[in-house]
């Protein structure tokens, strides 16, 4: 609806945010409106029917109908019985009653306009991390009072409340204020940290149809998702350029946990087998929630280098204030470059259907590297809406208790920036502030190194490469979100591989263009437009193996493609991103010449990287049912 509209460019909302709140007005307005429209035509209709004079019933003498608004003569010393008012004169569209009820449901309609402006001033100041105290209150009241006063004082005179008594009532405006005072302090207090997101249903706050809410008031009496443990509350890998012997090793911390709230872990590390511990202080990433949420998130990342493939190191974390026995140890074996398997799929979310994916199939396969395209928690860039992506890691089976070693194995995620990380569509010209409340996506995920070293939250890319060894090579792209399709974008990817050695070449990224769904809003079809005449070609010409796409909420397998024809050089083309979120309707499709399979459903795929130049690609839905399975020789 608003795909059009321009984006705010300010760090105080973002896309879906603002059309949100913006469709409340809108929706509000139009109510008024309405009741202005039936008010006047109920008017015009009566007066139409109604004759310019009317007789009287008891004298028979013809009087002049009274204009609307007009006083009766009687009120003015006129004879009683001929102007007095009646309650159900025929055709009269400004009656007693009728009147007083109109009147209210205008006031009702005012009232409702002015919650609703009260409420956008409360989300905006939340989420621009004004803490709720004394000048922000005062300031609400300066702002919002008059116009609650006037309603207020009409809202009296429709009641038929007599100027004396509304003189009267006047002196209660001291106190009136104090109590809109204390309303004005509570409610930005309760709107601090106010998250909207969608396809959260399973995370604990407000679920409507798909929309979740939740403030720092709420999630401050829910259960922490980092809670005060002496150890880390969330451990997992991510990859750096060198995905054969490096890895970025991630952990948050509660900084309750540690002495006077400041922390300062080590990561010590331990190939199996050997007896010795290396140890490396990892690089703090602090993420501060408003003031309001009573905690403080601190995100570390340690870049552990030159690791020998196809072999499992262990990993503990160690901080002086830490006394812990219960603290976990965990493990990570590097690739095994001639016999590894991927999990692959894209928009996943905290949705039902992402439960049962995960528990009834990610659990059971056995992989070495998830990749996702995109839209993991459908948090839209929200720093308030963490809670929406430790869910996701929190129930993402990327871990697993691993007897040998006896401890927590852990795999790498990879993930592509998708609309729902980046908090807007893509090409809309939304402004993405370089600041420390950048999108979470940046925030969790480094992904990529500046200098040999783990990056700033700034310098951190929304699109990368990964390598193993020779093996394979892994691109992950942004369709359009933060970085333009065309441009520096396309001229990195084309430097890289042309640059290439590898045997296999995947690429992944969240807008699809060789779509099985036909895309009409603007984004989208930008991205297909940009997509064919500047990736498509680069696909084409370095033999790219496999692409991933996502966004479309669809299942499909395409025939290897060479400049859009079936050829045995081709690209295949998988996707369209399923995880956790099923739709309901039917989507318009494009023509099914391109694709060998196309399909309605929540889906994964397993690919499996075998010692004979073989990938096997099998397709999963969530109920553990085999979809697809395909073969392919590189």
């Amino acid at each position: 609806m608003f795909d059009h509209l321009p984006i705010i460019k300010t760090s105080k909302a973002t896309y879906y945010q603002f059309t949100f709140v913006l469709s409340i007005v809108a929706i509000v307005l139009t109510m008024m409106i309405l009741g202005v429209i039936y008010w006047v035509v109920r008017c015009l209709v009566g007066r139409a029917k109604l004759k310019y004079q009317e007789l009287d019933e008891i004298s028979g003498n013809e009087i002049p109908m009274r204009r609307i608004g007009e006083r009766p003569a009687s009120l003015d010393g006129g004879d009683s019985d001929t102007d007095r008012p009646r309650e159900n004169e025929p055709g009269r569209c400004y009656d007693t009653k009728t009147q007083g009820r109109l009147r209210i449901v205008w006031v009702a309609l005012e009232a409702a306009l002015l919650f609703c402006l009260t409420c956008l001033f409360d989300v905006f100041v939340a989420y621009d991390y004004l803490p709720a105290n004394f000048l922000v209150a005062l300031f609400k009241l300066v702002l919002i009072f008059p116009l609650w006063f006037l309603a207020i004082n009409r809202f009296l005179k429709i009641l038929f409340v007599s100027p004396e008594m509304i003189h009267r009532l006047r002196k209660w405006i001291i106190p009136l204020v104090i109590v809109l005072f204390i309303y004005c302090y509570s409610s930005v207090t309760f709107y601090a940290g106010f998250c909207m997101c969608i396809h959260n249903n399973t995370t604990p706050g407000l679920n409507i149809m798909k929309f979740h809410f939740s403030t720092a008031w709420g999630r401050y009496h829910m259960d922490p998702t980092c809670p005060d443990e002496q150890k880390p509350c969330i451990v997992y890998p991510t990859l750096p350029e060198n995905g054969l012997n490096d890895v970025f090793f991630n952990f948050h911390v509660n900084p309750a946990s540690c002495a006077k709230n400041t922390c300062d872990p080590t990561v010590e590390y331990q190939k199996v087998g050997d007896s010795t511990w290396s140890k490396i202080r990892p690089v703090k990433n602090e993420y501060d929630h408003p003031e309001s949420e009573y905690s403080r998130r601190e995100i570390y990342t340690a870049l552990v280098e030159n690791l020998d493939e196809n072999s499992t190191y262990l990993f503990k974390f160690e901080n002086s204030a830490w006394n812990n026995p219960k603290s976990e140890m965990y493990s990570y074996k590097t690739f095994n470059k001639d016999n590894f398997s991927i999990l692959l799929g894209g928009d996943v979310g905290n949705k039902q259907g992402a439960v049962d994916m995960n528990k009834n199939v990610v659990s059971k396969l056995n992989f070495d590297m998830i990749m996702i395209g995109g839209d993991i928690a459908y948090d839209n860039g929200v720093p308030t809406c963490y809670r929406a992506v430790d869910y996701f890691l929190k129930r993402l089976p990327y871990d697993r208790y691993d007897e040998e070693t006896n401890s927590t194995r852990v795999v790498p995620l990879m993930i592509a920036l998708g609309n729902h990380d980046a908090g807007v569509n893509s090409y809309v010209g939304a402004e993405i502030p370089h600041t420390k409340h950048e999108p979470i996506f940046k925030h969790y995920f480094p992904q990529n190194t500046v200098n040999g070293k783990v990056p700033n939250v700034t310098e951190r890319r929304s699109y990368f490469q990964h390598k193993l060894g020779n093996k394979l090579q892994m691109f992950f792209l942004d369709a359009g979100y933060y970085s333009p399709m065309e441009g520096n974008q396309t001229a990195w990817l084309h430097n890289h591989l042309e640059a290439s050695n590898a045997e296999i070449k995947m690429a992944q990224y969240h807008g699809p263009i060789v779509t099985a769904v036909r895309h009409t809003s603007d984004p989208d079809y930008k991205v297909i437009k940009h997509g064919k005449e500047e990736w498509i070609p680069l696909f084409d010409k370095y033999n790219m193996t496999i692409v991933s796409e996502n966004h479309s909420h669809v299942f499909k397998r395409s025939k290897k493609l060479l400049n859009f024809e079936e050829s045995e050089e081709g690209t295949v083309y998988l996707g369209e991103g399923s995880w956790g979120i099923h739709v309901d309707d039917n989507p318009p499709h494009v023509d099914p010449q391109w694709f060998v399979k196309w399909k309605i459903t929540q889906h994964i795929w397993h690919l499996e990287f075998t010692q004979d130049r073989q990938i096997i690609a099998k397709a999963y839905d969530e109920k553990f049912n085999m979809l697809d399975e395909a073969k392919y020789r590189y």
